[in-house]
């Protein structure tokens, strides 16, 4: 009985031992960039708004003082973005792809003046660059 106990409670802290990682796995990914204007100035408090082309799914942030943003844990697949910011026209980017545990930066993002009615769209992809 002694030897089926301690069998029993090995047995039971190498599975809550295991268990934890299996918890740990994590596929999320990135977005990132800088908003900036025509002379190169950084756009603080664009809109930068992500929509899922498998899911319809959309997450909006802000940009900081630094006319940076991120946006976290999305899931691996296709987005469309779009920013935003009043005097400046609609910014889009179309097709980017993000596989599992990437960052994906998308770089200085140009805004031009104009009527925020109006939308630049960009249909070049951007380039996958590894971030460690």
């Amino acid at each position: 009985m002694i030897i089926t106990s301690r069998k029993f409670t090995l047995v039971l802290c190498l599975v809550a031992l295991f268990a934890g990682g299996l918890f740990g796995q994590n596929i999320s990914s990135a977005l990132q960039g800088t908003v900036i204007d025509p002379a190169g100035a950084v756009v603080p408090s664009a809109q930068v708004k992500v929509l899922s082309t498998l899911t319809g799914a959309t997450r909006s942030v802000t940009t900081d003082n630094s006319g940076l943003f991120r946006i976290l844990d999305l899931e691996p697949g296709t987005y469309n973005i779009n920013v935003t910011a009043p005097g400046f026209k609609g910014y889009q980017q179309t097709s980017i792809q993000l596989s599992a545990n990437e960052t994906r930066d998308l770089g200085k993002m140009e805004l031009t003046i104009g009527s925020s009615g109006e939308t630049v769209t960009v249909t070049a992809e951007a380039v996958a660059i590894p971030v460690e």
